[in-house]
């Protein structure tokens, strides 16, 4: 949305409610982080009749959202909200909390591929000669050409082993060739 902003195909107003909304769940995230549920009765029956297990000590409310069974609600139900969160955002909160991990390895995922489509591929590499790749990899990658391993993960129906064996010729080919 920010790069919409700043290329101007989102309006001032629409990226000012982003804002704002993207503020207020991170507020209440936060909250949760700081508010911690006591192991009463109360909260263990409810928990019970979610079907997930009971707490023996203070737990945060953001670890308890994390389970699966337990929806907002039941945080609004205990530790109710500040005046004016919307359903949206309380919607928003409990997909960020619940799927935090996932999100933050998808993140770290796009920053290694980033690291590929920088990494070249020399022009006189041949796939033909690389031992371990299959005859289909081998079509693909000398009909598409790819510069970068990047372009070459990209190629549908290229495989983790592929990849890792063109950047072994890779680096086999750039020491052969620095001796040279």
């Amino acid at each position: 949305m920010e790069k919409g902003y700043k290329t101007g195909l989102v309006s001032e107003e629409a990226i000012s409610r982003f804002r704002e909304k993207k503020t207020v769940v991170r507020e209440e995230i936060a909250r949760l982080q700081r508010k911690r549920a006591k192991p009463t009765e109360k909260i263990n029956a409810e928990l019970s009749g979610l079907g997930t297990t009971t707490i023996s000590e203070d737990t945060q409310l953001d670890k308890l959202l994390k389970r699966p069974e337990v929806k907002y609600s039941f945080i609004r139900s205990n530790a109710p909200a500040p005046a004016g969160l919307s359903q949206e955002a309380e919607s928003l909160v409990e997909i960020s909390v619940k799927y935090e991990g996932y999100i933050q390895r998808q993140i770290e995922a796009a920053e290694k591929l980033k690291k590929f489509d920088t990494k070249k591929i020399p022009g006189g590499l041949n796939y033909r000669t690389t031992p371990g790749l299959s005859s289909e990899i081998v079509e693909k990658l000398t009909e598409v050409q790819p510069e970068t391993i990047g372009q070459a993960l990209r190629i549908p129906g290229m495989t983790p082993a592929a990849v890792s064996i063109i950047l072994v010729a890779v680096e086999g080919f750039w020491r052969k060739n620095a001796k040279s």
